[in-house]
């Protein structure tokens, strides 16, 4: 009996062995939070889903234009000898042929020639107090409004080697959409007629004019 009751109490001992000894060796459970498991955040940049990428914008068609450095502008004003005074002078369009319809030229520049780097004329103002419209930098040439006025005064009367100077207007050719070859045409046509409006000075007083 007692023989007994000592091999049961050592087959109990082995058994708590083993199971400490197997407990031991066991690997220590993982944390979540360590593993990959889901909630897990890292610092890896998200990577957008690819698709097609957007067609680009249309490009928007403009109006064709032309710069012209000189317009073929007239005038049949003139200073009146013996003075000084300013007067008021009528700007034509004489392009040949004539402004088509959807056309215009925009003034860009206005300004007299020097003669003997000397300056004769000036410009007092871009408009004439009775008269209109205005030869400003805003004005435009069309088919239908071919005129407009400036003031311009003489800076001196006319003596040997000071006769007059040329007026030179600079412009821009503005055209409708989808007329370039029509504007092209057009503004070389106007280059070739170019003739340079010059205005004369007045005589001194009591000085007949030079017949």
């Amino acid at each position: 009996m007692e023989a007994r009751d000592r091999a049961q109490r050592i087959r109990w001992l082995v058994a708590a062995v083993t199971v400490a000894i197997v407990a031991a060796c066991s690997p220590p459970a993982r944390n979540d939070s360590e593993s990959g498991a889901e909630g897990y955040t890292t610092n890896a940049p998200v990577v957008e889903p690819t698709g097609s990428p957007e067609p680009p914008a249309p490009t928007r068609e403009t109006p064709p234009s032309v710069n012209l450095p000189s317009l073929p502008i007239g005038s049949s004003d003139s200073f009146s000898d013996g003075s000084l005074d300013a007067a008021c002078l009528q700007l034509s369009w004489l392009g040949n042929p004539s402004l088509p319809s959807g056309f215009s030229v925009k003034i860009t520049g206005m300004q007299f020639s020097k003669v003997n780097d000397q300056t004769i004329f000036k410009i007092v103002d871009t408009k004439c107090q009775d008269r209109s419209p205005a030869c400003g930098k805003s004005y435009r040439y069309t088919p239908d409004h071919a005129s407009c006025y400036i003031t311009v005064a003489p800076l001196r009367f006319r003596m040997d080697g000071f006769n007059g100077a040329e007026l030179k207007i600079s412009g821009r050719l503005d055209c409708p959409l989808g007329d370039k070859s029509a504007c092209n045409l057009y503004a070389s046509q106007v280059k070739q007629n170019f003739e340079p409006l010059i205005f004369e000075l007045p005589y001194p007083p009591d000085v007949p004019p030079t017949p």
